[in-house]
């Protein structure tokens, strides 16, 4: 999928905290053991961790290192740290429990895993699952994409990773109800399995509201202007104002900003309105504000400001995102592709 996940953005409002909540103390502790043995890389420690970051483990650097982690967790995504002066490379891998080997290298500044032995969810998801997911994505047809991630979703049914199969399938199906309300029953299930997942909880939400689309009342959001006004956007009275969430790292964002460009006279014709909503920090504001006049983006463009903003109250951590609403402020249509929310606004 062309469109970028904001980790900063998820996590910033204290979502760790659903993780380390959950931990049953009636689970029997199980331990992982990772050997993790490196080319050439220099290293003053090495750290991993869980998602949740709350299991951890440290070790002196080494070409060859051993750590041992106490986990409940039959399946979880670990987090690989090396560090050495000021430098931190990092690497993100999903493992089972037991002892696992990983081998690695750097590459133009990044840790590379080259392979990870006696860990059936690594090899399932890069030999089988991920190669597949891409074939099928080039072939461009929503209904052979589909009908893969339900299968993908039987195929893991019971385990964590079929919360990451829900979320890529959520985003897939946003404008089609029937298809979520077909896995509406097993993201339920998942948010009592995996209550300490953080995907458990944003992938029933974000199910329920694709299925019952929220009214937004914008008054409850501040926004900036370029010159640091705070503003609450009254919706204009046309046909459809379009939301665009986005940030300035986000290399999908800035591709579609430069087709939207092409396209705005289109947009006027059609009485549609288009609001662009930064998720980034006041802190850069000025690159912000760059950007926009250095590329002649002279739309509607606000910052997102003060704690409580449409992005974390609504779970949206994809981005681009674009939500569509009316003239009662209902969100008529969301997705993260710029031809598909073209196609739904009529636009040639």
């Amino acid at each position: 999928m062309d469109c970028c996940f904001c980790t900063k953005h998820l996590f910033m409002k204290n979502i760790f905290l659903i993780c380390l909540m959950a931990v049953a103390s009636t689970h029997a502790f199980a331990q992982i053991q990772i050997t993790l043995i490196t080319s050439k890389i220099k290293a003053d420690s090495v750290v991993i961790t869980n998602q949740g970051q709350l299991f951890r483990a440290q070790a002196p650097g080494g070409n060859t290192v051993t750590l041992r982690l106490d986990t409940p967790r039959e399946m979880d995504i670990y987090n690989i740290h090396i560090f050495r002066n000021t430098e931190k490379l990092h690497a993100q891998v999903w493992l089972n429990k037991g002892n696992i080997t990983i081998k690695a290298h750097e590459e133009n500044d990044k840790l590379v895993i080259d392979t990870v032995l006696n860990s059936p969810i690594y090899s399932y998801i890069t030999y089988e699952y991920a190669p597949q997911n891409k074939r099928i994505r080039a072939l461009k047809n929503a209904d052979s994409l589909h009908y893969f991630l339900l299968n993908a979703l039987e195929t893991n049914k019971g385990n964590l990773f079929s919360c990451s199969i829900l979320a890529q399938y959520i985003q897939h199906n946003k404008n089609a109800k029937e298809r979520l309300n077909l896995v509406l029953p097993l993201a339920e299930q998942q948010n009592k399995t995996f209550d300490w997942f953080f995907l458990s909880p944003l992938n029933l939400k974000n199910i329920n509201n694709a299925i019952n689309p929220p009214v937004l009342d914008m008054n409850l959001y501040a926004f900036l202007d370029k010159d640091s006004a705070k503003h609450h956007i009254q919706l204009p009275k046309t046909n459809y104002t379009v939301l665009d969430f986005w940030f300035l790292n986000c290399p999908p964002c800035r591709k579609d900003h430069i087709s939207i460009k092409a396209d705005k006279e289109k947009w006027d014709a059609k009485g549609v309105q288009l609001i662009s909503i930064s998720i980034d920090q006041y802190e850069d504001k000025d690159r912000w504000n760059t950007y926009l006049e250095e590329h002649g983006y002279n739309w509607a463009n606000y910052l997102q400001a003060d704690e409580q903003t449409i992005t974390s109250d609504y779970s949206i951590f994809v981005f681009p995102t674009y939500w569509v609403l009316d003239q009662s402020g209902k969100v008529v249509f969301m997705d993260n592709r710029y031809p598909e929310l073209k196609s739904f606004l009529s636009i040639e």
